[in-house]
């Protein structure tokens, strides 16, 4: 009879997160804080960091150290600029807007309206160019200066001072009051632009004013907006790739492994030879237990980047975690001649598991400072193996 309690050895691996869910957006937070606090480490209290940029041509989206530079950069010059507290009264025609009719321009860009408003009142007589200018010019000083709430006070003055047809004073109001930190004031902007002739801007203005909306929103938590503020970004932009990582993000903090994993799919495709996205599908397909799809979107990570050796842990990880399956299978069959051929059979199986992990494995061990968990894993597997030699070569190798 065939003893069928089997020990399963202990393959502790962990599975390393997602390494750059917007790696320069990260960065950027962590350098903003430090930048701001640079010069006053002891008593500062590290502001939240405004949204990210998208970074410059030279700059990655995908490089943590890229997102830093830029943020203690400008967390340095907020803080040398914080004592601009010179905030004014918002002006009427700004101040009567409604700007939570986030449906009805959702409404609009779905069925492919253009947003119409009946503008019979609205009169050139009242378009008065000499404050228009006034306001601008000081808004371009205090833009200067880094006064940037006070900047995009005055381009709403301007605005206001065009009756209302001057919408791109609106556009760069948001621009400055994303600047000063000022998210909701900028939310007023883009929706009002939104419900008011967002169509007099030029195309590249108004893809940018649906994708810091949904920014906003989720800076903001607003969670019950975030969803469809991103389907209509998405709609304007839809080759942005840092919008799908924004909205794979998104739902991976949420816990929504299923929609993640559905996004940073449409990620890959667009970005094909990008070996993070791939590791951090990987991930995704590991923790739902879809262990042959963790294993190809690994791979596939090492083929564009063989130094990846997280992707190599992980992909050992995921080749095992198939493991446990088959033991369940061999500890539940009975003793029949059958039952006999079925369990030599998945004893097969899961050997061949271990000869499948073990070339990764030994390349993880020829690294300086290997981890202790994979030499001992190796070691585990070479005397399942019946590779007694080299067990005990690793078996010296732990001791020292």
């Amino acid at each position: 009879m065939k003893l069928k309690s089997l020990l399963l050895f202990c393959f502790i691996f962990i599975i390393q997160s997602t390494q750059a869910q917007s790696a320069f957006n990260n960065g950027y937070e962590k350098g903003f804080q430090d930048g701001f606090c640079y010069d006053d480490k002891l008593m500062c209290i590290p502001p939240i960091a405004p949204i990210a940029p998208i970074p410059s041509i030279a700059e990655s989206s995908t490089n943590y150290k890229d997102g830093y530079l830029k943020g203690f950069t400008d967390g340095k010059e907020e803080k040398n600029y914080k004592g601009d507290k010179e905030y004014t009264r918002t002006p009427a025609i700004y101040e009567v807007y409604d700007p939570i009719d986030f449906d009805f321009a959702y409404q609009v860009l779905l069925h492919q309206q253009t947003v119409s408003k009946n503008n019979n009142s609205t009169s050139r007589d009242d378009y008065d160019t000499n404050k228009i200018n006034y306001f601008v010019k000081k808004a371009v000083e205090l833009q200067k200066d880094k006064k940037f709430q006070n900047a995009g006070e005055n381009l709403i003055k301007a605005f206001n001072s065009s009756n209302g047809l001057g919408k791109k004073y609106l556009y760069y109001a948001a621009a400055n009051f994303i600047r000063a930190s000022n998210y909701r004031e900028a939310l007023k902007c883009y929706l009002f632009l939104l419900d008011n002739g967002i169509q007099t801007l030029d195309e590249q203005k108004e893809k940018e004013v649906y994708k810091n909306i949904a920014l906003i929103y989720i800076h903001l938590e607003e969670e019950d907006k975030v969803v469809k503020a991103i389907e209509l970004a998405k709609k304007k932009n839809p080759d942005d790739i840092d919008l799908l990582q924004v909205e794979a993000d998104f739902y991976q903090k949420k816990g929504n492994t299923i929609k993640y994993g559905e996004v940073m799919e449409q990620v890959a495709s667009k970005n094909p030879n990008n070996p993070t996205v791939f590791y951090n599908l990987g991930v995704t397909a590991y923790e739902a237990k879809e262990f042959d799809k963790a294993i190809f979107f690994y791979e596939k990570a090492l083929v564009l980047d063989p130094s990846l050796d997280t992707a190599r842990l992980n992909l050992v990880s995921a080749i095992l975690g198939k493991e446990p399956e088959i033991l369940n299978k061999m500890n539940s069959l009975g003793t029949s001649q059958e039952e006999n051929i079925e369990y030599d059979k998945l004893a097969k199986e899961r050997k061949q598991l271990y000869r499948n992990a073990l070339p990764y494995l030994e390349q993880l061990i020829k690294k300086d400072n290997p981890n202790i968990k994979v030499i001992q894993t190796t070691m585990n597997i070479y005397i399942e193996l019946g590779e007694e030699n080299k067990a005990k070569k690793l078996q010296k190798q732990l001791k020292n």
